[in-house]
């Protein structure tokens, strides 16, 4: 959706640390905006909310205006959930940003060949934490610019 304000937006973090999940919130909502942050702690959970399926159902929010997939997520890896949200049309021009622990090369290729937006390590210093967050989510927010509403845009072009 793309926020054009820069005061609201919504964010989906896909995280199945809890202490990773409670950093990110925490810093997404200190970003200067008022974005709402739904958390999926599994990949299964992000589909769900992003097709408004299971528990998700007859969901009125807003689609999200960014993505954060943590690349280590269990059954389903964070890659694998970003390969089905490129693979599909309604979430093909969603913006993901994969998080990981880690510079593998490999996995960065990995990420950016399936369709990764941005690839973004997750800092050991709680305070660089904290900013790659709020700047991250800045960016997406604020300046960064997408469809206005991605999933209706995309059924309407191929219908």
């Amino acid at each position: 959706m793309g926020s054009t304000s820069g005061t609201q937006g919504l964010v989906l973090l896909v995280e199945n640390c809890e202490e990773d999940e409670r950093l990110a919130v925490r810093a997404i909502q200190k970003s200067g905006t008022t974005a709402v942050v739904v958390v999926a702690r599994n990949s299964e959970e992000a589909l769900n909310y992003v097709f408004s399926r299971g528990e998700f159902e007859g969901r009125i929010s807003p689609d999200p205006d960014f993505i954060l997939v943590d690349v280590k997520l269990g059954a389903i890896s964070g890659l694998d959930l970003l390969r089905i949200l490129r693979g599909d049309t309604r979430s093909r021009v969603i913006p993901v940003v994969m998080l990981s622990g880690s510079l593998d090369e490999t996995v960065i290729h990995d990420c950016f060949v399936a369709g990764a937006n941005s690839y973004l390590v997750k800092p050991v210093d709680m305070d660089e934490y904290m900013d790659m967050f709020r700047t991250a989510t800045h960016y997406w927010l604020n300046l960064n610019r997408t469809l206005e509403a991605p999933t209706q845009q995309i059924q309407r072009y191929l219908s």
